[in-house]
């Protein structure tokens, strides 16, 4: 997934949201910012969901930062494809 560490909860969360057919949506540069020079900065925030795959999504870190947290944006495109009908396509 997106974190580089991987630890028994973490497991045990990947498993159950496998058992419930959900995947996850993660964005590719960290969203978690430690001020500890030992530690790497991390992937923490993400979401879970069961969007089918035909509907088209973005995921971005949001450049304002409130923590240590990077606000993540999720943008579903919740806008139905048109099909032509036949009648349409007579036209």
């Amino acid at each position: 997934m997106g974190s580089k560490l991987t630890n028994s909860r973490g497991r045990l969360l990947l498993d159950n949201i496998q058992k419930l057919g959900c995947s996850f949506i993660f964005p590719n540069s960290p969203t978690y910012w430690l001020t500890h020079l030992n530690h790497q900065p991390d992937i923490l925030d993400f979401f879970f969901t069961s969007i089918p795959n035909h509907i088209k999504h973005k995921i971005q870190n949001s450049c304002e930062i409130s923590s240590d947290h990077i606000p993540v944006i999720l943008e579903i495109n919740t806008h139905p494809k048109h099909t032509h009908t036949r009648s349409e396509e007579r036209r």
